[in-house]
């Protein structure tokens, strides 16, 4: 038949066989999308290589599992029938923003990214995590500024030979404004993503870094900060490759010819979900360690954000399960805990 049908009219949709209807219902739930998880709770303290066994495995153990926010399909809008199939097809848990049940998936080394900020002092290596922990075959990690720092010990993430990593993100707290390394800032707690550092017209600099290494505090452009620090990942792993032997699963992602990793490193910043469509995060209050960055006026509520400290409520976060409820959103001042 060449004439094309509209669903909307096709009025002899419910007289077909339920078997068929679930069979055309399944098929309108759309694939995986690319997700980034936001480890809960966020990771304040650094895992020391001296740790014993025993705490070693409760640091692996905080973390998890690793689960990415969704979308609502489609179909959880058109009927009962197609609602009720999508709910038997998905998984859900309680939000306390969302005031309602959302759904989640597991995370996918293959597809999702995972976010990872540390506190831990420039060019430390007993701060150091293990990344390990994190999903094996990950293939993208976002990092944020005072993570990456100046770039000192990342041979380590990059190397790791329980990652399959293709691209490291660079995770900026906002667009456009003079950053500090030496900050921390926190990621949103709603679903969110990334999206491309937009550039002025001109080509110029659209962030300008300061980059604390821990003996002292120069500033560079945006464009240069990244090159800076993938030439001090792989100068630091040459070095190591000069005094011993490193076993070939290390060597995965090494290009020996250019002496450098073939690891795409890119400035992305967040955008999050908010009231039916996706906002920059940076519209909105960020906590920060200390308050240093310089955002243009049209951002005033960014100057109220307040000094970010772990709260009982966040320690307490763990005890929830994170399968029936979403345990970073008492991780947001925009909810009450009940």
């Amino acid at each position: 038949m060449s004439e094309e049908v509209n669903p909307s009219t096709f009025f002899k949709f419910f007289d077909l066989p339920i078997e068929l209807r679930h069979s055309v219902w399944e098929l309108a739930i759309p694939e995986d999308v690319p997700e980034i998880c936001i480890p809960w709770p966020l990771e304040e303290r650094p895992a020391h290589w001296h740790h014993n066994h025993v705490d070693h495995v409760r640091s692996t153990n905080y973390l998890q599992p690793f689960l990415v926010d969704t979308c609502f399909p489609t179909i959880m809008h058109v009927c009962q029938e197609s609602r009720y199939l999508a709910i038997s097809r998905l998984r859900f848990r309680y939000s306390l923003i969302a005031g309602c049940p959302v759904p989640f998936r597991e995370f996918r080394p293959d597809l999702d990214i995972v976010y990872i900020t540390l506190c831990r002092p420039p060019t430390d290596i007993n701060a150091i995590p293990r990344w390990g922990k994190y999903p094996p075959g990950t293939q993208r990690v976002a990092l944020d500024l005072h993570t990456i720092k100046d770039g000192s010990f990342l041979w380590i993430l990059f190397s790791d030979p329980t990652l399959d990593l293709r691209t490291v993100f660079c995770i900026l707290p906002a667009s456009g404004a003079i950053l500090d390394t030496a900050v921390r800032f926190r990621p949103p707690a709603r679903r969110c993503r990334i999206r491309e550092v937009e550039r002025p017209s001109n080509g110029s600099e659209n962030n300008i870094i300061y980059v604390d290494r821990g003996y002292d505090r120069r500033m560079t452009g945006m464009g240069r900060y990244l090159e800076e620090v993938r030439d001090t990942i792989s100068t630091e792993f040459a070095e190591v490759l000069e005094i011993q032997e490193v076993p070939e699963p290390y060597l995965r992602r090494w290009n020996d010819a250019e002496v450098r990793f073939d690891v795409e490193l890119v400035a992305r910043t967040f955008e999050e979900y908010r009231g039916g469509r996706w906002v920059p995060s940076s519209e909105h209050s960020v906590g920060f360690d200390f308050q240093s960055i310089i955002f243009p006026a049209s951002w005033q509520a960014l100057d109220t954000a307040r000094t970010y400290t772990v709260s009982e409520l966040e320690s307490w976060a763990p005890l929830r399960n994170p399968e029936t409820f979403r345990v970073n959103d008492i991780q947001q001042n925009e909810v009450p805990f009940k």
